[in-house]
């Protein structure tokens, strides 16, 4: 029997999978789900020292080429066939690199809709626009910022901006980038400002999104795997530190359960006809309970480690749906467990507090007394510490100190 006629006869628990980019913190807690469960990982970065290279789940490490060079897609589509690859898990930056032969590879991507439902979840400006065009009284037009999407050849006027509170971000996605671009996201603390950014931004992409601040100021996620527009697996998020302070990736958070906000995320992932993993991010005002969407990850996201802790296990789940055809019984992550991404996240979260002038001496000096004592508590975990694989903790470690040193 040849390899590949080995593979494809060998239990979908031993089965090829091919996980992407795994430089990227959701993507290695992808690759370590699946080599857990005992797939055969082959997890690929373009990153010489990414961290999933590493990693003891990564039962076959690869070195990728970069998504621009022109060889890539005949790169993948060749490894693919000659491993007997089952399964593969993308990232948003390979589904774009896909999207003009995304039919090739449908057959790896489990889950994947159809390619408009695919790239139109990829765009803040094209999901906000579905969510307008629902009719009145819908649910997906409810808890939403101000915001104003500006095409192609619209001028950006001050008069669209005047209802909007400050500061404004400023984004532009990828997915409508001009050539090679990536997306961007810029705050402006001023109308004059915003307008410049907007200008700014319609140099590299057909089309650019401002929103108004959001008046809640704590982020939280709604994590979903969605089949047929039923959830069989689901689990929340609640940031407790952002990186910066002010408003940024989360560097600590905790697992916990929001009924109105859970059924919100789900209307709109129905709405947009979205199915497999997504994560919605929103922002919550303890004091009033009112929340805000801001916006969908349609792909696995950086504090996928959390959900691995608290048994949500949703690469594992998404597999096994996709190689069995079935979904399993419902399920819902455990509330009340903390992970931390300490470097260089919460470090950062630190930072940002200290070098904040308007914060007084006893809350930067509290800062940083929470980012030290935050090491000893005993219910914080730490997303790189994970179990049979806490290696790459102390190397990041390493990489950090020898940064600051050479900085020095």
């Amino acid at each position: 029997m040849t390899a590949q006629l080995a593979r494809e006869a060998a239990p979908p628990q031993l089965a090829p999978v091919l996980i992407a980019d795994i430089h990227a913190l959701g993507m290695l807690g992808v690759l370590r789900s699946l080599g857990r469960a005992g797939y055969e990982t082959h997890g690929y970065s373009s990153q010489a020292e990414a961290l999933g290279l590493y990693s003891r789940y990564n039962r076959r490490p690869v070195r990728a080429p970069e998504y621009d060079d022109p060889g890539f897609l005949d790169w993948l589509l060749r490894y693919l066939v000659e491993n007997g690859i089952r399964a593969l898990i993308p990232t948003e930056a390979l589904l774009l690199a896909l999207r003009h032969r995304i039919e090739e590879f449908r057959a790896w991507l489990p889950l994947l809709p159809p390619a408009p439902v695919v790239y139109r979840c990829l765009s803040k400006c094209d999901v906000l626009t579905s969510f307008a065009a629902a009719p009145d009284g819908a649910a997906v037009r409810r808890n939403l910022p101000p915001s104003v999407i500006y095409d192609a050849g619209r001028t950006p006027l001050a008069a669209d901006l005047s209802v909007f509170d400050a500061p404004y971000w400023i984004k532009a996605d990828a997915a409508h980038a001009h050539g090679a671009t990536r997306g961007l996201v810029r705050r402006a603390d001023s109308i004059e400002a915003a307008l410049h950014a907007v200008s700014e931004a319609q140099r590299t992409h057909a089309r650019v999104l401002v929103q108004g601040h959001a008046r809640a100021l704590q982020q939280a996620g709604v994590n979903l795997l969605v089949v047929e527009g039923n959830p069989v697996l689901e689990s929340m998020m609640l940031s407790l530190h952002d990186n910066p302070h002010t408003g940024g990736t989360s560097g600590l958070r905790r697992s916990w359960w929001h009924q109105a906000m859970r059924d919100d995320a789900l209307a709109r992932v129905r709405h947009l006809g979205w199915q497999g993993i997504a994560m919605l991010e929103y922002k919550w005002d303890p004091a009033s309970d009112a929340f805000e969407f801001i916006e969908i990850n349609s792909r696995f996201w950086a504090a996928l480690h959390l959900d691995l802790y608290a048994g949500a296990d949703y690469p594992r789940r998404l597999i096994e749906h996709h190689f069995e055809g079935r979904s399993g019984p419902a399920a819902r992550g455990a509330t009340g467990l903390t992970s931390r991404w300490t470097l260089p996240t919460d470090w950062g979260h630190m930072l940002s507090k200290l070098r904040d002038a308007r914060l007084s001496p006893l809350t930067r000096g509290q800062a940083l007394l929470s980012f030290a004592a935050l090491f000893l508590h005993p219910g914080v975990r730490d997303d790189l510490r994970f179990p049979g694989d806490s290696g790459l903790y102390f190397r990041q470690w390493r990489r950090f100190l020898a940064d600051s040193l050479r900085r020095r």
